[in-house]
């Protein structure tokens, strides 16, 4: 049931048959099995078993094709892309994180970004702490800054400036309007407003 392959008389690369059962093995410590093809005549490796690190390892900018061409995983050394013509899903029997560990994440997307928990629960957080809560029960949606006596704030850009415009002030459970800001009603001619000492 064993077939093998030698150079020189060593470096062993070993084929053998077990209830029907294939391995392939080199039998030479830490070393690799790779797998070349002419490409356009020239020596290409698609991708190699790495024996020092008992790893698959696919060939810088070579793809793991998935039935067609356009849906593929493929690396450089410092990006990998997961590329898909169609739909990707991604399914987890269990809890999952995802970390970058450096830069930002972007979701760019052509249609919708939806956010879809079951648990009724959708937690913002910043640093890992100051939890900004989105709960949800019977339809009714509760917003909820969870650090104590801290403000919900809500800002605009009017015209080049950044403006709050109110926050939800944590400290005296109210709605506290920002100077000179007005809350209007139905049109922009009928309003309050204040100053911090007048009210109109």
């Amino acid at each position: 049931n064993n077939i093998t392959m030698k150079a020189n008389n060593t470096n062993l690369l070993d084929f053998s048959n077990s209830s029907g059962d294939w391995t392939i093995k080199n039998t030479t410590s830490d070393k690799d099995i790779i797998f070349n093809i002419n490409d356009n005549s020239s020596d290409t490796e698609v991708m190699r078993i790495v024996g020092a690190d008992s790893a698959l390892k696919i060939g810088s900018n070579k793809k793991i094709m998935f039935a067609d061409s356009g849906e593929y995983i493929s690396g450089n050394g410092t990006n990998l892309s997961i590329v898909s013509g169609g739909a990707l899903s991604y399914t987890s029997a269990a809890a999952s994180t995802w970390t970058i560990g450096g830069g930002n994440l972007t979701l760019d997307v052509t249609g919708d970004i939806i956010l879809d928990a079951e648990g009724n629960n959708i937690t913002m957080k910043a640093n890992n702490t100051n939890p900004l809560d989105f709960s949800n029960s019977s339809g009714d949606w509760t917003i909820k800054n969870t650090t104590s006596d801290k403000d919900i704030i809500f800002n605009i850009k009017d015209d080049t400036t950044d403006t709050e415009v109110m926050r939800i002030d944590g400290s005296s459970s109210s709605l506290l309007m920002a100077s000179g800001k007005k809350i209007e009603f139905a049109d922009t001619g009928e309003y309050i407003s204040g100053n911090g000492t007048d009210l109109t």
